[in-house]
């Protein structure tokens, strides 16, 4: 009974144009975990950058990661909404070659 449930739904939805094809997710999730993982990467740059080869208590180094962490995540969370259309599909064109 349940699965019929569902096959009835997935069906409505494809009426509706509500479903979006399984490769497309797979490529859009693609793209933003790329994004993520380059943002996550830079951490350690942007962290190195700031405070070179002098000495500096280990606080500051502390407090200075928290904030770039969280404007990180900040950042990340609006990441779906902030995809730029032509970096979109530059990255879909790429994929397809």
């Amino acid at each position: 009974m349940r699965l019929k449930r569902m096959r009835e739904e997935m069906l409505l939805a494809k009426e509706r144009g509500q479903l979006i094809e399984r490769e497309l997710v797979i490529k859009q999730l693609s793209y933003l975990v790329i994004a993520i993982r380059q943002r996550l990467l830079s951490l350690p740059l942007n962290i190195g950058n700031r405070f070179g080869d002098r000495q500096v208590p280990i606080r500051e180094v502390v407090e200075y990661a928290k904030r770039l962490i969280n404007e990180t995540l900040v950042e990340l969370s609006k990441l779906p909404d902030c995809v730029d259309p032509a970096e979109w599909k530059k990255f879909l064109e790429e994929e397809e070659e």
